[in-house]
């Protein structure tokens, strides 16, 4: 379920609880005091995996166009001959097939199946001829895109789940595999066990993709992943706060807290005590993730 409280009326139900004004507490200090509340819930809810946290989202990888010179096409063998270069396995190409005066005598596709120069294909459309000296030619390629990188900048990725595409057998997801290490990630073309796999390397607001040099080239790109708190600022003050809406009174204590001690005012006994039990359920949740992380280590 999606949040209703914004942040703008987080901090004005905060400041009306307080009793503070704004000459005391200044909205870009409100702004970091209720952004170190919400990164500090979210590390907690985060660490109880709440699926609210939960994100995907998909991305069109587009193929490279180019335009080469075609030296030969022969009908007879299905074989592309370019003047310079190679086409590359997967590889789209429209060709046209004209004489002077712009008549156009031929227009068909072709995949190419076979990479190189020659390199042979299948027609997709049309009827395709061998390349005669009456005619000029155009052809315009898409090469598949084996490699990709995917900015992240504009989301708080906090932890990649899955990443897949669309392009598995009749269209069925393909996982990538996870990478850790640049290094192998970057190698991965000279592994021959890689040569029907995909996988991806996060690194900072980055997402690498890269596939081997036998399988399908990149389809529609989706990636799952573990979401951050949407960070408070004027131009966010609109915007709904990030965290389940079970936990806003919770939030609406913590702020109000901050805002009171930053102030220099005293903490009501209740707010204190509800502050107070809010802490340890925080240690407690600490200590787990602890002990989960000393198995996991000792499991290595």
């Amino acid at each position: 379920m999606k949040n209703y409280l914004t942040y703008k009326q987080l901090d004005a139900v905060a400041l009306r609880i307080s009793g503070l004004s704004q000459s005391v507490i200044d909205p870009p200090t409100r702004q970091l005091l209720i952004n170190l509340k919400l990164t500090r819930l979210h590390g907690y809810l985060d660490g109880l995996a709440d699926p609210f946290f939960h994100a995907s989202e998909s991305f069109g990888v587009q193929g490279r166009i180019s335009y080469p010179a075609v030296f030969s096409i022969d009908a007879t063998l299905k074989q592309i001959t370019l003047s310079a270069g190679t086409l590359a396995a997967g590889a789209v190409c429209h060709i046209l097939y004209f004489q002077d005066g712009g008549t156009v005598n031929y227009q068909f596709s072709v995949r190419i199946t076979v990479g190189g120069s020659p390199a042979t294909y299948e027609v997709l459309y049309g009827t395709d001829a061998t390349l005669l000296l009456v005619y000029s030619v155009w052809m315009a390629a898409v090469s598949p895109q084996l490699t990709a990188t995917i900015p992240l900048n504009d989301k708080y990725v906090n932890k990649i789940i899955r990443v897949y595409d669309n392009q598995g057998t009749g269209g069925t997801e393909r996982t990538f595999v996870p990478f850790t290490d640049s290094n192998a990630f970057g190698r991965l073309e000279s592994n021959p066990l890689f040569n029907k796999q995909v996988a991806y390397y996060h690194s900072g607001d980055n997402l690498h993709l890269r596939v081997g040099a036998s399988a399908t080239a990149l389809g529609t790109v989706t990636i799952e992943y573990r979401q951050g708190p949407t960070v408070y600022t004027a131009a966010t003050e609109s915007s709904t706060v990030s965290l389940p809406p079970q936990y806003n009174e919770q939030l609406v204590d913590e702020v109000v807290g901050s805002y009171l001690l930053y102030g220099g005012k005293d903490l009501p006994s209740n707010l204190k005590e509800r502050l107070q039990g809010y802490e340890k359920a925080f240690k407690a949740e600490a200590s787990d993730q602890a002990e989960d992380e000393k198995t996991r280590l000792k499991r290595v």
